[in-house]
């Protein structure tokens, strides 16, 4: 189902990208796209960089099934584990680490809510509670924090360095998820 929606276009929209680019951009001779260079071109989205979620997308979508998998009465349950465990030692602890310029090594690192597959558990857990009214005060101000940390800790850490500090950002640190 999901390929349809989203696979194939990706394909078709990234070929006419090529095209475009390689004619009207001078950006590749014709000569020089060999079927290596293809399958490169639009899996590393150099034509439309835009385009670069897709293929975290792609990763996100082929685990799914996995999620799916857990019995629908224990999921709540491992969902919130994995949540727990996962914002621990795969964006909190790293997070403070970088902040606070500690250098600890940290190899822990759990791979099953790693990079983006952590916002589907969140967005499981959102979707399936019930939500009381303080609770989702407390929410909205989170995101309202982590909003603020990214933009003001990348502007004073930028300035003081003179250049972007990319301590505040990144879809998997801790600012980025507590506002989206």
């Amino acid at each position: 189902r999901r390929i349809k929606k989203t696979f194939i276009p990706f394909i078709c929209w990234s070929i006419i990208g090529m095209l475009y680019y390689t004619f009207f951009k001078n950006g590749f001779s014709i000569f020089e796209m060999t079927r290596t260079h293809f399958i490169n071109t639009i899996m590393e989205t150099k034509c439309i960089g835009i385009y670069w979620f897709f293929i975290q997308l792609f990763c996100v979508y082929l685990c799914i099934p996995l999620f799916g998998a857990i019995e629908k009465k224990l999921r709540k349950e491992v969902f919130v584990y994995l949540l727990i465990v996962c914002a621990i030692f795969n964006c909190i602890l790293p997070f403070f680490n970088e902040i606070f310029k500690q250098n600890l090594a940290l190899p822990i690192t759990v791979q099953v809510g790693s990079g983006y597959l952590l916002y589907i558990i969140i967005g499981y857990l959102l979707h399936t509670s019930k939500i009381d009214k303080v609770t989702e005060i407390i929410i909205y101000l989170l995101g309202i924090m982590g909003l603020l940390l990214h933009i003001f800790g990348t502007y004073n850490l930028s300035m003081q360095a003179d250049k972007i500090i990319g301590t505040y950002k990144g879809y998997n640190n801790v600012p980025c998820i507590l506002y989206s």
